[in-house]
């Protein structure tokens, strides 16, 4: 995943009104690594940890486990079931990573530069007793143009569905649920990239170029 912005762009193009936390372009962002939210009831910008880690898990391991969700079944598990009913959240990004044959592609919007997965957030105190959120990528089936490179793909919103994903008093599972379906491929453009991203060590604006 990428997330190619700083926070203050992020605050202009999503109407926030406080920046919690400073951040600044990430290329290459990986599961447990801070990644850019406004959660649910907020226009509020922070920060949460990738991996959902439940408030009654022993250790911070979970996060590794759940770092995504399927949506098919987010409103029947016990593990995610609050979550989206009372604390989704979007999580800002400028692309995300797929690979085929080993090598490496980038896929993002044609028409916007900063986008929102569909996600859900949580809060787990660490063992010095410290609050930290955390949270999950809901995932669906690829639509076509995903689906040559993998069976599933993040949940993209549009604008226009963002303030009802994070209405707080929206408890309507069913209305919800109609959110998480594959985006329209004709929105999307991908292209392939440097294998350099294969390691989470390699941080810099050329792992989102386009290379022959």
């Amino acid at each position: 995943m990428a997330a190619v912005f700083s926070s203050d762009e992020a605050k202009a193009e999503f109407d926030i009104d406080i920046i919690n936390k400073e951040f600044f372009p990430r290329y290459n962002l990986a599961p447990t690594q801070d990644i850019p939210v406004i959660v649910a009831g907020s226009r509020i910008f922070d920060v949460y940890k990738w991996g959902f880690i439940p408030h009654w898990a022993k250790d911070k391991s979970a996060g590794y486990r759940m770092i995504n969700t399927k949506a098919e079944t987010i409103s029947e598990k016990r593990t995610f079931k609050e979550a989206f009913e009372k604390f989704r959240c979007i999580i800002l990004t400028s692309g995300f990573y797929e690979w085929k044959n080993k090598k490496p592609f980038f896929f993002k919007l044609k028409k916007q530069k900063i986008f929102a997965f569909a996600g859900i957030a949580t809060f787990w105190n660490n063992e010095k007793g410290e609050k930290i959120g955390t949270c999950s990528i809901i995932t669906t089936e690829a639509n076509k143009m995903v689906k040559k490179f993998h069976d599933r793909m993040p949940v993209i919103l549009d604008k226009k569905q963002i303030d009802d994903w994070i209405d707080i008093k929206n408890s309507d599972v069913e209305y919800l649920k109609t959110f998480l379906k594959p985006y329209d491929s004709g929105k999307m453009q991908y292209y392939k990239v440097s294998d350099k991203v294969n390691s989470v060590k390699n941080e810099s604006p050329d792992l989102v170029k386009e290379i022959d």
